[in-house]
């Protein structure tokens, strides 16, 4: 694979297979660790090592050999993996590292960061905490509570100086000093329920996406009553406004964010995903934090699909949208928004992730417990699935032989 600086993205955990929540982050009752039917047994009577086979999200390693890979959704059933990408197989595992939910790594140097948590509700008790681990020797440095519940997006600022976190049932957030690893400052409001975080070019808005009152991936704390994007001011550390493209309308539940960059630092376009409506927002700044809907692309059906995260290749020509109830991957190019290719990735197609050579496209399929790779041809644009990983066949994952 060809070297290059890790692009920069967040993750989320939570989803929905075929309409049905998942359990954990979405609310079920194995959020704290509680075995479900199956409990921990791997089917042949012992104790599986992972409490989940679940991929949830990942992010690649400088080299893009290795994938982080945070599993889920519940905090109780979380765990780390590390994944061999070029040669599709599991590296390192981490079944005591409860990280469920974002994962970015370090733009300049072999660091990872991850997140997870849960919320607090009636059926679990609160947390939140994040790590960070060394991607050369596949080791643990750092882990710290986030002083907040369900800790969720994660983003650097364009200099790479901050590492910004939010937690989505505090409504709160946290600003990490990569160099020492340690927290520098809070944040007292970032947005009610906020999910996925990324911050302007310029580094002057950090951009959060917010739940809407019917959310279509989890239930309890992370419903919201002011679905969209939320703006806030990168120095000040202020909150301006959240802006709703459709806010009327109690179906709207805003997820993934990604954005593309244009000739300059202040000229950009944000994608944000309403999962609720199946509709991609491109949205455009227009001055002292205001946002202005520049297109409105239907990814489908807001009662069959549910659009979940967005991801580009290097050069902003394709993204790629999973989505977790219509268990499709798509694919749509940047230049007219026009959807190219649509892959059937599996029930729960969380995140699907294009890796630093722009060659294939990994994609983690909570409900259907695997990895599935297609082969992405960005110049001829051609893509196909070419293989995937069934982790819940494996004798460490529960279910496994």
């Amino acid at each position: 694979m060809t070297a290059r600086k890790t692009r920069r993205r967040f993750l989320q955990t939570s989803t929905v297979v075929g309409g049905v929540a998942l359990a954990g982050c979405l609310g079920g009752d194995d959020d704290n660790g509680d075995d479900d039917e199956n409990g921990d047994d791997d089917g042949n009577g012992t104790e599986a090592a992972f409490a989940s086979a679940s991929p949830v999200c990942h992010d690649y390693t400088q080299d893009g050999q290795y994938a982080y890979v945070t599993l889920g959704p519940g905090y109780g059933d979380a765990g780390l993996l590390v994944f061999d990408v070029e040669n599709f197989e599991i590296a390192e595992e981490f079944p005591d590292v409860p990280a469920n939910c974002g994962t970015i790594a370090h733009p300049e140097e072999n660091k990872m960061y991850l997140n997870g948590g849960v919320a607090d509700t009636d059926e679990t008790d609160p947390a939140g905490e994040w790590w960070v681990f060394d991607t050369e020797n596949h080791e643990e440095l750092h882990n710290e509570d986030s002083n907040g519940y369900d800790t969720h997006g994660v983003w650097f600022t364009p200099d790479g100086d901050e590492l910004w976190m939010v937690n989505r049932d505090t409504d709160d957030g946290f600003i990490v000093d990569p160099e020492t690893d340690e927290i520098i400052e809070e944040i007292d409001y970032v947005g009610t329920s906020p999910d996925i975080l990324t911050i302007s070019p310029d580094g002057q808005y950090a951009y959060v996406t917010t739940r809407g009152p019917d959310p279509q991936s989890g239930p309890h704390a992370i419903q919201g009553d002011e679905p969209g994007v939320s703006v806030i001011d990168v120095e000040s550390r202020e909150h301006l406004h959240t802006f709703q493209p459709d806010g009327d309308n109690d179906a709207s539940d805003f997820h993934g964010i990604g954005l593309v960059p244009g000739d300059s630092d202040d000229d950009y376009e944000l994608w944000a995903v309403d999962q609720g409506t199946a509709t991609l927002y491109v949205l455009e700044p227009a001055g002292d934090g205001d946002l202005e809907i520049a297109e409105e692309v239907d990814l489908g059906e807001g009662d069959e699909e549910t659009p979940h995260m967005v991801d580009f290749d290097s050069e902003y020509r394709y993204a790629a949208i999973p989505s977790t109830s219509g268990g499709i991957t798509q694919i749509v190019r940047v230049d007219d928004y026009e959807i190219v290719e649509e892959l059937d990735t599996g029930a729960g197609s969380h995140f699907a992730g294009v890796n630093p050579g722009d060659e294939t496209i990994l994609v983690d399929v909570i409900g259907d417990e695997k990895f599935v790779e297609i082969d992405a041809d960005f110049e001829d644009e051609e893509f196909e699935i070419s293989q995937e990983l069934v982790l819940s066949d494996l004798e460490q994952f529960p279910g496994g032989e």
